[in-house]
Order: C-alpha cells, then sequence, then structure tokens
C-alpha cells in the first residue's frame, strides 16, 4: 500500500485561522500566486512612474508645482501639477514649456531606467509631450530656427517644407529632452523608488501629505498654496 496515499491533499485555495493568535494566513494556487505578484510588480512600475513626473517637477527650473499623485486599481496612474488647473499662466516661456516637456517625459525616463524599455503607459505622456515641442516651434522659441506662423499664408494647405522642418525641430527637441530628463531620474533613481513606495502604499497623496512625502524623499516642492 501507497502510504502517501493517506496524506491529505491540501485545497488550492485555503484559509488557515490561527486561533491562539490574531493572524491569518491564506495559502494560494501557483497561478493565483503568480497573479498576485504581477499585479505588485505592476502597481509598483506606476508608482514609480509616477514618483518621477513628482521628483522632476522639483527638479527643473522654474520648478512645477505638484499638487496630487494617485494611481488606480486599473494599472494606471495620474500626477496633478498646478499646469493642470487655473493657475496655469496664460503666458508660459521658453524655459517654462521645457520644463513640462521634461516633466512630461519622466515616467517614460523612469520605465527606461528600471527595465531598459517602456511600457504603452508612456503613450500619453509622449504625446503630450510631442504637443509641447510642436508648441515651441509655433511660438518660435526652439533657438536657431527660424518658423513662419501658418497665419502668414493665405490657403489653408500647410507648406510641405515648414511640415518638414517644424518635424525636424520636433524629433530634435523630444531627442534631447529625453536625453536630459532620464540623466536626472538616472542619478535620482534610489531617492525616486523610495518616493514610489510612499506612493505604492498610500495610493493617493496631495496637498501637505504629498510635500512631506517629498521632502523626505528628498525632494524640494514648490509650495503652490501661498
Amino acid at each position: 500500500m501507497d502510504s502517501s496515499s493517506s496524506i491529505p491533499t491540501p485545497q488550492p485555495e485555503e484559509l488557515h485561522l490561527d486561533e491562539l493568535r490574531p493572524r491569518v494566513t491564506i495559502s494560494v494556487s501557483r497561478a493565483t500566486a503568480a497573479h498576485l505578484e504581477g499585479w505588485l510588480t505592476e502597481k509598483r512600475l506606476t508608482a514609480a512612474h509616477e514618483a518621477a513626473h513628482c521628483a522632476v517637477a522639483c527638479l527643473t527650473e522654474p520648478k512645477l508645482g505638484v499638487t496630487a499623485v494617485s494611481i488606480t486599481g486599473h494599472h494606471s496612474g495620474w500626477t496633478e501639477t498646478d499646469e493642470d488647473d487655473d493657475r496655469k499662466p496664460a503666458m508660459q516661456s521658453e524655459r517654462q514649456l521645457w520644463s513640462s516637456m521634461l516633466v512630461t517625459l519622466a515616467g517614460w525616463a523612469m520605465e527606461h531606467t528600471l527595465l531598459g524599455q517602456v511600457t504603452t503607459g508612456s503613450e500619453r505622456d509622449l504625446k503630450r509631450a510631442t504637443q509641447i515641442a510642436l508648441q515651441r516651434c509655433a511660438a518660435g522659441m526652439v533657438p536657431d530656427e527660424v518658423f513662419i506662423s501658418m497665419d502668414a499664408f493665405s490657403y489653408d494647405e500647410t507648406p510641405r517644407f515648414l511640415i518638414d522642418r517644424v518635424g525636424r525641430s520636433v524629433v530634435r527637441q523630444m531627442t534631447d529632452a529625453r536625453a536630459e530628463v532620464t540623466d536626472l531620474v538616472a542619478a535620482r533613481r534610489e531617492p525616486i523608488l523610495r518616493l514610489a513606495e510612499t506612493i505604492f502604499t498610500a495610493r493617493r497623496l496631495s496637498d501637505g501629505a504629498l510635500r512631506d512625502a517629498l521632502l523626505e524623499a528628498g525632494f524640494e516642492p514648490l509650495r503652490t498654496d501661498e
């Protein structure tokens, strides 16, 4: 007789309650454990992505005021700055727009620094950064490049040479911005990860709690309540 046949087979999902101590342990199937590990990994990556936005907002000059950061149950997050509300200035300088590009690309840079590649979570940020680059072109802010306003033409179709020129400028701006923000993020990887753990635990930080978390991680935030 096979003695192993008398050993009860544990259920894949089983809840054990130790009545002597106020502790509950859960044993789960290997597939469930892998799912939970993946969930935690995605959540932490999302937190690191958003933490990078917050950190670079404190590191650029001029700084952007960070007002809130959150991660949701759908493996996505959101970082709010003072540009996202009515306090956004009607006119922005060349440097302010460049800072906005760096902050927008910070999550992309953090993913690249951690993984050596990026996720589709950076798609929205890349689109916004491209829009900022186009705005800088339209305002004539790109050094050593002269752009003619579309309003100077009496017909609707944009001249091909302008499309090509603006396209080349956007590529240059994006290349330079990604290089600069990657250096910023790589040099401060550990403090950003500390901030990410705080975001991961809290799920949402705003106002004083966010300012305290930034200071604790070693970043000097811009005060937006003055």
